[in-house]
């Protein structure tokens, strides 16, 4: 009797946890769900290979202050640049030239120090996880071609935030 108990608690405890479905799983049916839409013949679908999963960090650009800063210190290198070629040709606005590269220089230090200020408290931070996956499938001529692609997901991989062609 002792057995036969302890046999019907295996086979539920089996029965269980394979009805779980791990993270590899989950990600490769968010993919497959994404490749029955966008292949061009679905029917000719053939998985290839999965990496494991990886973790997936915050980068310093994701930053919206940062970027837009990077942007703007852009436009001021390029007025920068303006002004050391427009003065060696115009010397009789030298002092008006001056005064409007000084502005600008002052204004490049100022972003540069914010954005040396942002980039110094950056601390990255999970945000999820990717995986490269590598199928093959027809083409819009019918020919098989592989393609291999990184995908990006959320923290709960319950959707694909990205997705990247790798070479």
């Amino acid at each position: 009797m002792k057995n036969l108990t302890l046999l019907l608690f295996n086979i539920l405890l089996l029965a269980f946890t394979s009805c779980t479905q791990t993270n590899e799983d989950k990600a490769r049916s968010l993919i497959e769900d994404q490749l029955k839409k966008t292949m061009n013949d679905w029917n000719s679908y053939e998985f290839v290979e999965m990496t494991p999963l990886d973790s997936s960090f915050s980068v310093l650009s994701d930053n919206e202050e940062y970027y837009n800063l990077g942007l703007k210190l852009k436009v001021l290198d390029a007025k920068s640049n303006y002004f050391i070629s427009n003065v060696s040709s115009d010397y009789r606005n030298m002092d008006m030239w001056t005064d409007s590269a000084k502005q600008v220089i002052a204004e490049m230090e100022s972003v540069n120090k914010r954005m040396d200020e942002i980039q110094s408290s950056f601390v990255p931070e999970h945000n999820g996880w990717w995986t490269n996956f590598t199928c093959r499938g027809n083409n819009k001529l019918g020919q098989k071609v592989i393609s291999k692609t990184r995908y990006y997901f959320n923290k709960e991989i319950t959707e694909i935030t990205d997705t990247k062609k790798v070479e």
